[in-house]
């Protein structure tokens, strides 16, 4: 019988993991796993993951981008990895529109159960990992610095209320950035190097023809706004599809990325508080984890891919 590792943080998302537990574990039961349920406390679930994950055919998570961040990093320390599987329980949950999997936790459940995986990248950062995006500047540490109690309360809107107190506060910084033997110098708002279609809600796969398994991260660089005009034409710029080519937006594609600030910066990665730093370098490691996702998904990394 094949084994699964099932990591619950049962306080995210409105407190509907709880009551559907049971019934999760029953459609993974009939798809063949023998469940074993670990409820994650804060801090502990790398470790865990990294010490039991390699006794297990699978490892899924039940929880918000942060579950699944601290699911991933203990992956990474393992010499073999299995499937992993990701259940939305959070406010965001980019991953899983990238993925193009169900918001509903059961349908979810029904497509990890089918067996459908593909591959996926992660990317280094320092010392640390993330699955879709890190990040620094003005606005993107709005998921740690939402409250718990107003996310699940508010849900989406918490993050807009949090981004419209800072509106009057806006800041750039002066940021090196090298990449593949490439360089970029300016001042900034807000940087990127992300691993997926969607970012803070915001599809951007198309615009940036970004993919999870090209072996490839997207170095994404807001240019100082110099007044509501400019403001303005980035707006319509994403809008119209054309957000990589806007003079207000640097866009590069790399593997191998190098970020310096004249000052520590606080970072977040997938959602959650990642330190502060002057210095990053981030590496993309392709193909690093298989990942459970819908059939349709694979199909379309077929097309992309050849194989």
């Amino acid at each position: 019988m094949k084994k699964m590792l099932l990591a619950v943080n049962a306080r995210a998302g409105l407190g509907k993991v709880a009551p559907a537990l049971s019934e999760i574990i029953d459609c993974f039961q009939d798809a063949g796993y023998r469940v074993t349920v670990y409820q994650t406390r804060k801090d502990e679930l790398p470790k865990v993951v990294e010490n039991e994950a390699q006794g297990y055919d699978a490892v899924v998570c039940i929880g918000g981008d942060g579950t699944l961040n601290e699911t991933v990093n203990g992956l990474m320390k393992c010499e073999t990895r299995p499937t992993l599987g990701y259940m939305p329980a959070g406010t965001m949950n980019d991953i899983t529109s990238t993925l193009g999997m169900p918001k509903k936790m059961m349908e979810c459940a029904k497509v990890i159960a089918a067996g459908h995986s593909r591959p996926m990248d992660i990317n280094r950062f320092n010392d640390r990992y993330f699955d879709y995006i890190a990040a620094f500047g003005s606005f993107v540490d709005v998921s740690f610095a939402t409250s718990r109690e107003a996310k699940n309360s508010l849900g989406l809107m918490a993050y807009f209320w949090e981004v419209a107190k800072r509106v009057p506060k806006l800041r750039s910084y002066r940021v090196k950035v090298e990449y593949d033997g490439n360089t970029f110098e300016g001042d900034v708002m807000i940087g990127m190097v992300s691993n997926g279609t969607y970012m803070g809600g915001f599809a951007l796969g198309e615009q940036l023809d970004a993919h999870i398994d090209d072996g490839l991260a997207e170095v994404i660089m807001l240019k100082k706004l110099e007044n509501v005009t400019d403001a303005v034409s980035l707006v319509d710029s994403y809008l119209s599809g054309k957000m990589a080519a806007s003079g207000g937006v640097f866009y590069a594609r790399a593997k191998h990325i190098k970020i310096t600030t004249e000052e520590p910066l606080p970072w977040t990665l997938d959602g959650e508080f990642g330190g502060e730093h002057t210095t990053v370098e981030c590496e993309n490691i392709m193909h690093a984890v298989n990942i459970f996702a819908p059939e349709k998904s694979m199909i379309r990394h077929k097309l992309h891919t050849g194989k």
